[in-house]
């Protein structure tokens, strides 16, 4: 007789929670600053929330991820940005002991708003999130109407903290 082999398949929608809820976790306590067993449970417990609510909705909606690309391409730009920051206002704090004054300022930046479909909807929470993330600026707000988002910087810089790729709607 010959045994049947019986193959372990995960499906598509069992690797998304798990990577989720992985992501999520990790970034609880990445956030958190404690490392102990009661924060590692909320974070776990935090993560698998946000998973299966989110493929929850998408059940119901019918809406799939179609920016998750994107986020991970732009992922080490934020992250190289954030760690520069970190320095630029390391430099302004030790200024403003000193008593120079900072200068903060808010910079409107030419961008698309686009629809509110999904993709658009992603773009503008990435804008929003990876600018935020980088110490020295963060998202005021977006104007549809004159094309532009208001975005407030403790360092004003001469570059954009927008890529130029994420300033347009596909």
């Amino acid at each position: 007789m010959e045994r049947e082999k019986k193959s372990f398949a995960v499906s598509a929608e069992v690797l998304q929670v798990i990577f989720v809820t992985i992501a999520v976790t990790f970034s609880w306590l990445l956030f958190a600053g404690e490392y102990n067993l009661q924060e590692g449970v909320v974070a776990v417990i935090a993560g698998f929330a946000t998973a299966t609510g989110g493929y929850a909705l998408r059940s119901q909606t019918g809406h799939h991820q179609s920016g998750l690309k994107r986020w991970l391409r732009n992922l080490p730009g934020i992250i190289g940005k954030a760690l520069k920051d970190c320095w630029r206002l390391t430099v302004v704090l030790y200024q403003t002991l000193s008593g120079k004054p900072s200068r903060g300022t808010f910079k409107r930046i030419p961008f698309e708003y686009g629809t509110n479909n999904p993709d658009d909807t992603g773009r503008r929470i990435l804008v929003t999130i990876g600018t935020t993330l980088q110490p020295n600026s963060y998202v005021a707000g977006f104007n549809r109407e004159k094309k532009e988002v208001l975005v407030h910087q403790l360092d004003p810089t001469p570059d954009t903290p927008i890529k130029e790729d994420l300033r347009r709607s596909k």
